[in-house]
């Protein structure tokens, strides 16, 4: 697979997989949103119940994703070094990369940083619902006409999700090709590096273009818009670095 076909595929591959997460990011929000007007009609309050159910269902969510991404990611990344990693072909990969090492990676991602977006995005609407109470109050709107602006939030979520989806289903994508190569590097001794490979078009940063074919040990970092980023989309860049990237590696054996 050359340079642009292995851009192209990670690509496509990640599209089919955002787009899934985004309808179930928009319907549980919008479900939340739903129940807290309705909750707040009759007691005059939004329900810590309804938000802590809330939370617990996004955490569902993001889980269930970051799983099914490390697992084709995963086996995608361990395929393409079969092919690629002369330590690999001559060992061969049974039980060096197996569900339970996509479990593994996965529970990984959700603990280290899953967990941190569930808060963040549980909190955001419920943030917008309070906004859009205050800002109603202020402005001496009736009963029903508060309701109608608590409903009104979860218009604001597709554009939201599907953002978060790409983000999300991107950076967890990168994580599962380099923890794949990594423990192939681990036992098999294999010496692997990894190359930094921008989208050549108009849509990417200049930073990001800078850095295509930049070229590191698996274990480095690439310097990136002047952060030191372990891998594309990595959740320690900051957000104009991560936010829609859509920039892929690429790991080579020495």
């Amino acid at each position: 697979m050359n340079r642009l076909q292995l851009v192209f595929t990670q690509l496509a591959l990640m599209k089919r997989l955002e787009a899934p997460l985004a309808r179930a990011i928009v319907k549980e929000k919008n479900r939340y949103v739903k129940d807290a007007a309705a909750s707040w009609a009759l007691t005059g309050r939004l329900p810590d119940r309804a938000f802590e159910e809330h939370e617990r269902n996004l955490r569902g969510i993001i889980s269930g994703a970051a799983l099914t991404t490390v697992t084709r990611f995963g086996k995608l990344s361990a395929q393409r070094m079969k092919c690629g990693c002369r330590f690999l072909e001559m060992k061969g990969d049974d039980g060096l990369i197996s569900d339970r090492t996509f479990n593994r990676l996965a529970q990984t991602w959700v603990g280290k940083y899953g967990a941190l977006k569930v808060v963040g995005m549980a909190r955001t609407t419920r943030d917008d619902l309070r906004r859009a109470l205050l800002a109603g109050e202020e402005e001496g709107a009736t009963t029903q006409q508060l309701r109608g602006r608590l409903q009104a939030v979860a218009q604001l979520s597709y554009f939201r999700a599907s953002t978060i989806a790409r983000t999300e289903t991107h950076n967890t994508a990168m994580f599962a090709t380099a923890g794949v190569a990594q423990i192939i590097a681990q036992e098999t001794g294999a010496q692997l590096t990894k190359e930094w490979l921008a989208v050549e078009d108009e849509r990417t940063r200049m930073s990001h273009a800078e850095a295509d074919g930049q070229t590191v040990d698996l274990g480095g970092t690439f310097q990136v818009g002047g952060e030191m980023l372990a891998y594309p989309g990595d959740p320690m860049g900051s957000a104009e670095n991560v936010i829609n990237c859509r920039c892929v590696q690429a790991v080579e054996e020495v």
